[in-house]
């Protein structure tokens, strides 16, 4: 009865180092596969010679993952922060010298043309034209604004359509690791793919928003916003949907911007990382880029009209006042969706403060309104205030391009830790292997000697 039993316990053995030989050549042919943690086998002891695969546990860090999803969140908000910006910055193009500062100097320089020759009618219509430049530039400006806040708008959506479709698949995961059962070493096995495949979605999810997660007991995973609202809950999800709000720009200037829901519930400041919130907050810059450009464009057309058109001001031809250079296209406020350039002639240009021709003390105070600084213009001069907002574009830019650089190192070093602790060493596979394999046949030579002891006591009964 002994070499039965020893029998039956080498032949458990046998069984349990063939499994133990198959979770190597699994880890094996995922080498290549970042998103897979190695598996061991944990042998049991069975008395008195045996051993059994108690169980297939996956080598993975916990502590070393939620670290990796804190700073990819951050990393992707960063990164896109500063490519968005990248892409505005480009509009205005001051660092190439094509920008607005130049047209702006074009333009004042066509107004002290008028100065040392208020008589020179070709004088007059080259500020004329120089104001129609200036003005195309505005709303070039504008438009590439508008273009690159729709783009941008296009761009969300198809990120909370891929953010839905994440949350999807983790509460499907969820309902299946929360099914699987975990006493039996193919259980075990499934269990450690599904909880793969679940990592794999979160590390995605964290690239696009800031996700708070909750580990449950069961292996599953809940997901909720930086703010504490649910994502998934179990294997239920939460959609995440895009409504557009209009915005005030000032002096009846429009523009619609982002709001974000979740479950019908508005949360659109609650996203702070992940590229997602990146695009939101390049949005909402791109607003307030578009309010400044807006009050300088109507400081700018308003100060102008204002001295052009002011009582005691006389045009070419003697008349008074002069006439208004910008008007609004709807004849409402001019602002730099309306600003155009109104139906002047060179005559009408009132550069006098008398009938004389030679007159040029209205158009010296137009001149000097380039070095003025402004209480509109937060006290700063038209180019000034102008470059201001410009420069604060670069440095914006400049900002998350350096924070996102230290964030990707330290989101590569996080990885490299994980990829050391879960990811498949060939070398270290092939030990295991070889281990696995002498162990086997070890088994399997017993299982031999005692197949022949009884083959002998068979015959010693004959």
């Amino acid at each position: 009865m002994a070499l039965f039993n020893l029998l039956n316990i080498n032949a458990a053995s046998l069984n349990s180092f063939q499994k133990g030989i198959d979770l190597v050549n699994k880890n094996i042919n995922n080498v290549n596969n970042k998103d897979y943690a190695k598996e061991r086998a944990n042998f049991a002891e069975l008395a008195p010679y045996g051993v059994t695969l108690k169980e297939a546990y996956r080598v993975f860090d916990q502590r070393y993952f939620d670290r990796y999803l804190h700073e990819n969140q951050k990393f992707h908000y960063y990164d896109e922060a500063a490519s968005s910006l990248e892409s505005v910055e480009s509009i205005f193009n001051d660092v190439l010298g094509s920008g607005m500062a130049k047209d702006f100097n074009e333009y004042f320089k066509a107004v002290n043309g008028i100065v040392n020759e208020p008589d020179n009618l070709a004088a007059r219509q080259t500020f004329i034209e120089k104001a129609k430049v200036l003005v195309a530039k505005f709303h070039n400006a504008y438009d590439s604004i508008e273009n690159d806040k729709n783009n941008l708008q296009l761009s969300m959506q198809t990120e909370a359509q891929t953010i839905n479709r994440l949350s999807k698949q983790l509460a499907l995961l969820n309902k299946k690791i929360a099914g699987q059962p975990k006493n039996l070493i193919p259980e075990q096995e499934k269990l450690n793919t599904l909880l793969n495949e679940r990592d794999k979605v979160l590390k995605e999810l964290s690239s696009h928003i800031d996700v708070k997660v909750r580990y449950n007991a069961n292996n599953t995973a809940d997901v909720f916003s930086a703010k504490g609202h649910a994502l998934v809950l179990a294997d239920r999800s939460y959609e995440i949907t895009l409504q557009k709000a209009a915005k005030d720009l000032g002096h009846g200037l429009q523009t619609f911007s982002t709001q974000v829901l979740i479950n019908g519930v508005e949360l659109t400041n609650d996203f702070s990382k992940g590229s997602f919130a990146a695009k939101l907050h390049t949005e909402n810059f791109l607003d307030t880029t578009l309010a400044k450009l807006n009050n300088l464009v109507n400081t700018f057309a308003t100060k102008n009209n204002d001295i052009l058109t002011q009582v005691g001001s006389y045009d070419y031809d003697g008349n008074t006042p002069g006439k208004a250079l910008f008007k609004a296209s709807d004849g409402g406020t001019i602002n730099l969706s309306t600003i155009e350039v109104n139906d002047i002639k060179p005559e009408e240009i009132a550069a006098a403060k008398s009938a004389a021709k030679s007159d040029n003390s209205n158009i010296k105070e137009l001149y000097a309104l380039k070095n003025t600084p402004l209480a509109e213009l937060d006290n700063k001069t038209f180019e000034n205030y102008y470059i201001t907002f410009v420069a604060d574009i670069g440095n914006e830019r400049n900002k998350f391009r350096a924070l996102a650089k230290d964030s990707e190192a330290m989101v590569n070093a996080l990885d490299d830790k994980m990829q050391e602790i879960s990811g498949v060493n060939l070398d270290e596979e092939l030990v295991n292997l070889t281990q696995l394999q002498r162990s086997y046949q070890a088994a399997a030579r017993v299982i031999n000697v005692t197949d022949k002891l009884l083959e002998t006591v068979m015959h010693m009964v004959d």
